[in-house]
């Protein structure tokens, strides 16, 4: 079927690491998980920024985690970290299967531009001045584990660090090009392919965690399917 894998779609990832003056007791932390009782979930919290809120927006979507390392400690500090996700990338990937072969999986390719490493830069500089450096914060700080002081001191260095540290978040989803599917989400030219999942998502959405709609469309077009044939199911 042309056009399929086509429009991948994925969110980029860099990690922010620190460590705060909080003692960190690893024998107390491995009783937790031993009892199956975890007093310090690894995620703490997260906040999803959209630039433009109007109906459409494709511009900069970004979220920020905030986890505790669970288990590492820095000098007996414990370890934080923020992982900012760039939600909206100005590139395209691309998704290849070699085989129809049920065991061998697809390969991803892809890409960021220039834009999109400048951006997520930009990013970074944001944690710097509005959380690493705010005054509530700031004093509570450590150390800066990565990037490092020093990385901090240009944006080359910080562009640099945004090669060798990002990692695709593994939410990928646009794989089915528009024109692939009808308005039923039944693959044109079949009879009864439908297709349910992130990849008839185009352009990346939705900018946020895609768990729900993801089981809000499966949900609909399972209930479509059943309402058009009683006997499934």
């Amino acid at each position: 079927i042309s056009a399929v894998g086509d429009g991948l779609r994925d969110r980029l990832a860099v990690p922010v690491q620190f460590s705060i003056s909080e003692d960190c007791q690893l024998e107390s932390w491995e009783n937790e998980f031993n009892t199956g009782i975890v007093q310090s979930p690894s995620l703490v919290a997260f906040f999803n920024y959209t630039e433009n809120h109007s109906k459409g927006s494709t511009g900069p979507s970004v979220e920020i985690e905030l986890l505790v390392i669970e288990g590492q400690c820095f000098n007996n500090e414990r370890i934080l970290s923020l992982r900012v996700i760039q939600q909206r990338l100005e590139s395209h990937g691309s998704l290849f299967v070699k085989s129809p072969h049920p065991f061998l999986s697809p390969q991803a390719r892809f890409r960021t531009t220039e834009a999109d490493q400048i951006r997520m830069v930009q990013l970074l500089r944001w944690i710097q001045h509005h959380m690493i450096e705010h005054e509530s914060l700031r004093p509570r700080i450590k150390m800066l584990l990565g990037p490092d002081p020093t990385t901090w001191d240009s944006d080359e260095k910080l562009k640099a660090y945004v090669a060798a540290s990002s990692v695709w978040y593994k939410h990928t989803m646009g794989t089915l090009s528009q024109g692939v599917l009808d308005k039923s989400l039944r693959v044109r030219g079949t009879s009864n392919v439908y297709v349910g999942d992130a990849s008839v998502l185009p352009d990346g959405l939705p900018s946020g965690h895609p768990d729900v709609p993801l089981r809000v469309l499966g949900d609909a077009l399972a209930q479509r399917i059943m309402n058009r044939n009683p006997a499934v199911g």
